[in-house]
């Protein structure tokens, strides 16, 4: 009876091969093959390629924008270290780049530049339009000034970041 069980059981359906995640994925056969080929040539030639490669490229940090936005802030340090004017709004990319949580560079070595910045910005103009700041961009300004000033390394520098603070409100429209 036993060898009948085990006959029965080897009669019936054939079981599938279960595959791990990479089989999955990959085509098994010329028509999912085809189908992954089409899928492929669409979407290049619908331009979703770009769409990737800017993705891909925002998360290594090559981005245009962000190489932009790095040559700005090293344009506007250099001026502080020549001793040229600076605008308020060019504080706002320096926090960024030198204090944010994700930054490439450290704050501490910024909160040492952080007095001639100030006398930077003291003898600038406020915006170099001399319109008053926006409100979104003074608030975040405010935010970004408000959280380096709590940091451990801040200590000697908190008038100076005072005194910053002062200069955006100074900027600022009045309400």
């Amino acid at each position: 009876m036993a060898k009948r069980e085990g006959a029965d059981k080897g009669k019936g359906k054939t079981a599938k091969k279960r595959k791990g995640l990479i089989g999955k994925l990959l085509p098994s056969g010329i028509g999912d093959l085809a189908y992954v080929v089409a899928f492929v040539a669409i979407a290049y030639y619908k331009g979703w390629h770009y769409s990737l490669l800017n993705l891909w490229q925002e998360a290594m940090g090559t981005s245009p924008a962000q190489k932009a936005a790095v040559a700005q802030v090293e344009a506007s340090m250099k001026s502080v270290r020549d001793g040229k004017s600076i605008a308020v709004t060019d504080l706002l990319p320096q926090l960024r780049h030198f204090c944010d949580r994700g930054a490439t560079k450290d704050c501490a070595g910024y909160l040492a530049e952080v007095p001639k910045v100030v006398a930077a910005i003291k003898s600038g103009p406020g915006t170099w339009d001399r319109k008053p700041l926006k409100e979104d961009i003074a608030l975040d300004i405010d935010r970004r000034i408000a959280a380096v000033a709590s940091l451990q390394e801040a200590d000697g520098v908190r008038a100076d970041l005072r005194s910053l603070a002062k200069e955006l409100s100074n900027s600022c429209p009045k309400s």
